[in-house]
């Protein structure tokens, strides 16, 4: 049973001791990156030869930056690391296959070259270099600078995306060899302590809501437009798979709405939408934030996986 997480414990630590608030939930989220890294380096899982790390999550669970911070930690213990994102793999825009009413199904796994994926991992546990052709999202293909995947004889890939839980991905390649994340934010904040304010989903909708405005330059009305499309997605081609992960990190930190108030607000500015769209959700979300005490984002380290979402991060040109 998850923990009740309420919101007046929060807003009486973000007001009395913010630093020591977001140090404690940067040690615990840290700490369980070490001990994953730990997992990997033990003896018993370097005899199997897993050595290919998929990463897998819904939209604004952060995937990218648990995914790096993953591989930065098998680096310092000296064995070669590095990420790559499923997104790389997506076909040309003439490949892709439609819904019903003709649109684009960007969630399905068919999006993406599973057969190159398979190639990738092969070359990777066998030792050689692959050549990763760069994916121009502007153009939706492929174009011809590419950068070498190479894990060396002992060294790790880590790959990251929705789809990294899908069998599909390793047929015909020895399960035995690939550790599975789930990665989500599994708890939703209390006002009464008996029902949920705002869900693990909600506070989802929120950081991509400010990464949209961020990174994309998507208004509000957009990332609201498409949320519904998402959800499905992940309930389609993600959901399914869960209970095959090796591991499941829950990426919640107690500080994020404090630090996330502002950019909320300001990723709202101007929104058109319907606040009772989506099961009530801007309405909810909006609500639910007025009540929050806000944490300034100076307080914030740059290695944390909040920064994916509000910017400045260590990680910023992967976002």
């Amino acid at each position: 049973m998850k923990e009740r997480v309420m919101l007046d414990n929060i807003n009486c630590r973000a007001y009395e001791s913010p630093k020591e608030m977001i140090s404690e939930a940067e040690n615990n989220y840290h700490t369980k990156i070490s001990e994953i890294t730990d997992e990997l380096l033990s003896d018993s899982y370097r005899s199997m030869g897993k050595r290919i790390v998929f990463i897998a999550g819904p939209s604004g669970s952060g995937k990218t930056t648990t995914a790096n911070l993953l591989s930065d930690s098998l680096n310092r213990r000296g064995y070669k690391s590095g990420v790559i994102s499923l997104d790389m793999f997506y076909h040309d825009h003439s490949k892709f296959p439609k819904k019903a009413d003709g649109s684009y199904d960007y969630e399905n796994i068919t999006a993406i070259d599973c057969e190159e994926i398979r190639n990738c991992i092969k070359c990777v546990l066998s030792g050689r270099e692959y050549k990763l052709l760069k994916y121009d999202f502007s153009t939706q293909s492929r174009n011809g600078e590419y950068s070498i995947i190479s894990a060396g004889s002992d060294g790790f890939v880590i790959v990251e995306g929705i789809h990294g839980l899908n069998p599909i991905l390793i047929e015909g390649i020895d399960a035995e060899k690939i550790y599975k994340i789930f990665v989500s934010v599994s708890n939703g904040i209390s006002i009464d302590g008996v029902t949920e304010a705002v869900t693990g989903k909600d506070l989802r909708f929120v950081r991509r809501l400010s990464r949209d405005l961020l990174y994309r330059g998507a208004h509000a009305d957009k990332t609201i437009s498409m949320w519904e499309d998402v959800l499905e997605g992940e309930n389609k081609y993600l959901y399914p798979y869960k209970e095959l992960a090796d591991k499941k990190l829950n990426t919640f930190h107690s500080f994020e709405a404090g630090v996330l108030k502002p950019f909320v607000f300001r990723a709202l500015e101007g929104c058109t939408a319907d606040f009772n769209m989506i099961g009530g959700l801007l309405k909810r979300t909006t609500e639910f934030f007025k009540l929050v005490t806000e944490i300034p984002e100076e307080l914030v380290p740059a290695s944390s996986l909040i920064r994916e979402f509000i910017g400045d991060g260590i990680y910023e040109n992967l976002y």
